[in-house]
């Protein structure tokens, strides 16, 4: 099914395109347990998925919107810079991670200093690029030169496994999120909670009001 409505690879540049059938769905591929519950709330609460392409700023929301004349639905805005910036992280991650362990293993097995990798370099500036406040003043596009799922790398195992990875962390947001939805549905906190609505309408925003954002 069509999660994110609105997404047309002809029109929406990003380096994620090769991931992108699998980061629609990412969150049905967490477990079966999580797929279960996943979709249990979608059709519950009519869940509408939007992909927000114009913003810089790290943006997985879930809103309970109002058509501005008698009804509420549900919206699920996806940022696109957000994916873009989590596979970077991800990739960075993963190789300071991997380097740390190796170390370790290695003391443990009585065994000399662990050569920095290779990756090293290009991991530390994806990670910085990801968590650059830059983003939130202008448009900080991916840096020319680093690994993306778009560009050829020497470590095809490398790349497999951040884009699984990837798959996975951006995952676990989207469905973080849609449990928001199933907290104000199942339990309704109290008013000005993070993902409460106002049981009486009239007390709402008439037109949005935002229950989470990531």
């Amino acid at each position: 099914m069509p999660l994110i409505e609105n997404y047309d690879p002809a029109k929406v540049v990003t380096p994620l395109q090769p991931l992108f059938p699998d980061l629609a769905t990412s969150f049905l591929r967490l477990s079966p347990e999580s797929q279960a519950e996943a979709v249990r709330v979608m059709q519950a609460r009519s869940i509408r998925f939007v992909l927000d392409a114009t913003t810089n700023d790290f943006v997985f929301s879930a809103r309970a919107m109002h058509d501005g004349i008698s009804a509420f639905y549900q919206r699920f805005d996806v940022g696109l810079r957000a994916m873009e910036r989590a596979w970077a992280a991800t990739f960075g991650y993963y190789i300071i991670f991997s380097w740390a362990a190796d170390g370790h293993n290695a003391r443990r097995q009585g065994l000399g200093l662990v050569p920095q990798p290779a990756t090293l370099p290009e991991g530390v500036e994806l990670l910085r690029w990801a968590l650059s406040s830059r983003h939130s003043v202008e448009d900080y596009p991916w840096p020319a030169g680093l690994p993306s799922p778009s560009s050829p790398h020497a470590d095809q195992k490398l790349m497999a496994t951040v884009n699984a990875a990837s798959v996975r962390v951006i995952g676990w947001i989207l469905l973080h999120e849609l449990g928001h939805f199933d907290l104000g549905l199942r339990w309704p906190p109290k008013v000005g909670q993070e993902g409460s609505l106002n049981p009486n309408p009239s007390q709402n925003d008439p037109y949005v009001q935002e229950t989470s954002s990531a």
